[in-house]
């Protein structure tokens, strides 16, 4: 079937509307197509309300369209947009926000801008999976809507020696006799921050990688070696933690923070936009304000905003993260951080005083309703949230569900350039 490419979808897909017949006016999604493209296609899925279709040519080409430099691409399913120019993905995003925040939150009428600044080499941290089948290894990356692996020899978005790592790795392993390894490895994961590397590998069963660690020695100055034993196929980093050799943890400093994590720890993925974000928060946050951060970490972000502010109360729930918390404050000899191990949703409501600051980072799946309820229960000492989310759908869900408040400003943080990804920080204050 040939059709007009309507639109675009959140995800950076085409839309098209069936143009006559029994479902005229049905959507279908079409993978990798523009809009204003014409395109031959072939619907491959109906899932009842739209169909989903497999791009077979392009008779009419937009003028956003461009070559993607990765050879991967469309096989492996890490990137989503590189076919497309860098305007075109921030404008998607863009969009994308926008539509979700007034779909499901009736927000409308908002301006918002996109930082953008770096566009390839910017992870620095990959998960690469293993598969060894029939006596072959392969390491990579899970091709697209799948999780078979795409052998790969170089990830164009991540940093330089992460890169060199993988084909190291590559070269390690490939020579390897050793079945008790081959068999047990699950990922390859590696993390690379001012020329200093961090190498974990996951595997089913605790096996014997010394020799890789001196194998990897003899190429960089600063790299570690660790090993995790996980029967986990959710959180691949949720088992038993041994660490081998060199490196264990990275240390930078950021906005006069020390600051030191290993690959269990989280921090940003992007560098150069995090500093971006997280000056942005700081441009919002006062020196009598007293900062409630819930989901906080490993504390980073609280040691850099208590600098700003009165008091931080940083909340998390993994034990190590909160640990890890409390050592940056006693390290940096930070006095007005109060660190809390626990859930947020069971401490916001004790932790609150007067014109508080409401600090928000939570993962994919959003606040817990129990958090939204506390905060509308005490607008009166709540006078600023600061919301930032790595999920469309559900910031604007909880935006909904949130009382008495406005949106103030919204700001786009190109966190993940050539994905379908974003961040995105809200900042509403009391109406």
């Amino acid at each position: 079937m040939k059709v007009f490419v309507e639109r675009m979808g959140i995800n950076g897909e085409g839309i098209a509307i069936i143009p006559d017949g029994k479902d005229k006016g049905k959507l279908i999604f079409i993978d990798g197509a523009i809009e204003g493209e014409v395109v031959d296609i072939d619907i491959v899925s109906d899932r009842g309300q739209f169909f989903v279709a497999k791009l077979n040519n392009i008779k009419t080409m937009s003028q956003d369209r461009v070559k993607p430099k990765c050879k991967y691409f469309g096989v492996c399913g890490g990137c989503d947009l590189q076919h497309m120019n860098a305007i075109k993905q921030s404008k998607i995003k863009i969009d994308g926000v926008l539509q979700t925040l007034k779909r499901i939150a009736n927000i409308d009428d908002i301006n918002c801008e996109i930082v953008s600044l770096n566009k390839w080499n910017y992870r620095n941290k990959m998960v690469f999976p293993f598969s060894y089948v029939n006596n072959n290894l392969v390491i990579g990356m899970n091709s697209k809507k799948s999780h078979d692996v795409v052998n790969i020899d170089n990830c164009l978005i991540a940093d330089d020696n992460i890169n060199k790592i993988l084909s190291i790795s590559k070269n390690y392993f490939n020579t390897l006799k050793d079945d008790k390894v081959l068999t047990n490895l699950k990922y390859l994961v590696v993390r690379s921050i001012d020329n200093q590397n961090l190498v974990t590998i996951v595997s089913k069963k605790k096996i014997d990688i010394s020799n890789y660690y001196i194998y990897l020695k003899n190429n960089f100055e600063k790299i570690g070696l660790s090993l995790i034993v996980s029967d986990n196929k959710k959180d691949i980093l949720s088992g038993k933690y041994y660490y081998i050799d060199g490196l264990e943890k990275i240390s930078v400093n950021e906005n006069g923070i020390n600051y030191s994590f290993n690959n269990l720890g989280f921090i940003q993925v992007n560098s150069e936009i995090k500093e971006s974000l997280y000056q942005e928060v700081l441009n919002n946050i006062e020196k009598g304000d007293i900062v409630i951060d819930g989901y906080g970490g490993a504390g980073l972000l609280a040691g850099i905003i208590s600098r700003n502010c009165k008091k931080v109360k940083t909340v998390e729930i993994n034990k190590s993260a909160s640990l890890s918390a409390k050592n940056l404050a006693i390290e940096n000899n930070i006095k007005n951080i109060e660190v809390y191990n626990d859930d947020f949703a069971n401490v916001l409501s004790d932790i609150i005083e007067p014109s508080s600051v409401l600090l928000l980072d939570p993962p994919r799946s959003g606040c817990d309703k129990s958090v939204i309820d506390t905060v509308n229960n005490n607008i009166d000492s709540i006078k600023k949230i600061i919301y930032i989310s790595c999920n469309p759908s559900t910031l604007a869900r909880d935006l909904k569900m949130l009382k008495g408040y406005f949106v103030k400003n919204i700001k786009l943080y190109d966190m993940f350039p050539q994905t379908k990804h974003v961040e995105t920080l809200v900042v509403l204050e009391r109406t």
